[in-house]
């Protein structure tokens, strides 16, 4: 996400400079006291000041695996059902879904390498699964849950994207009108311009949903064969090519309709 203004970048940099100076406050008999800030990747990415590389040496990133985002759901599991052996197949269903899929697999591919997002899908599907009646989430509360999450993580990019956007209804609408999950620089430009976007909204626009890992590269081919999608979110240096597919990321592709091709 970009800012809006530069009064949201200032804000940044004094929750920073005070937290520098709360570590002054604190009493030397309390020195392994740590006052720690949070910031997302994308956000620190574009706060610039004096000195800034000085403070790498600082900095820690939290990054988490595929496999660590089911832990977190088997965590909560074992705390709720109160067995120590209980795990994401003890709630969800253990079987092959779509294109081959385990039920973990098949929800970690919607989501962007983020704890509340697999919380979301995940109740969402358990919701869906006890308004049926299911004892366990079956594939088909999978299924069924899919819209409201697509829906739900739509409206938060909405909450993020749209104040840095001049029209983000325009947007949304060239996204839908894509038609396909996968699209090239020219069919952007071509889609937005029909919804009213100038060559510099669009590309602003493209910039933008590509920093909120909406949209990401598909790499074709390599040495393994076949193709996969990158997003920010997994490669904080991949930028859109204008030689190169873009494909708009699963989690919203439901509530787009667009096609998986």
């Amino acid at each position: 996400m970009t800012f809006g203004t530069g009064l949201l970048k200032r804000k940044i940099l004094s929750r920073g400079t005070e937290s520098g100076s709360a570590v002054n406050l604190i009493p030397r008999a309390a020195a392994s006291a740590t006052v720690i800030l949070f910031l997302r990747t994308d956000i620190w990415q574009q706060v610039s000041f004096n000195d800034r590389n000085k403070m790498s040496q600082d900095i820690g990133y939290l990054l988490w695996a595929d496999e660590q985002l089911v832990t977190v759901i088997e965590a909560r599991i074992k705390s709720s059902s109160g067995d120590e052996s209980a795990d994401w197949y003890s709630v969800f269903f253990d079987g092959e879904m779509r294109q081959r899929a385990r039920s973990s697999t098949y929800i970690l591919k919607r989501t962007m390498g983020r704890p509340r997002d697999i919380f979301a899908y995940a109740s969402f599907a358990l919701e869906e699964a006890k308004r049926a009646g299911h004892e366990s989430v079956l594939a088909e509360d999978i299924y069924a849950s899919e819209s409201r999450f697509s829906r739900h993580v739509l409206d938060e990019l909405t909450d993020e994207i749209a104040p840095s956007v001049s029209d983000f209804a325009s947007v949304l609408a060239t996204l839908k009108a894509l038609n396909r999950r996968s699209f090239g620089w020219s069919d952007w430009f071509e889609k937005a311009g029909a919804q009213g976007l100038d060559e510099s909204e669009a590309r602003q626009a493209l910039e933008q949903l590509f920093e909120a890992s909406v949209v990401g590269v598909l790499e074709v081919g390599g040495g393994g064969g076949g193709s996969r999608s990158r997003y920010r979110y997994q490669d904080n240096y991949l930028q859109p090519r204008e030689d190169a597919l873009m494909q708009v990321h699963l989690a919203v592709t439901k509530e787009l309709g667009l096609k998986d091709s």
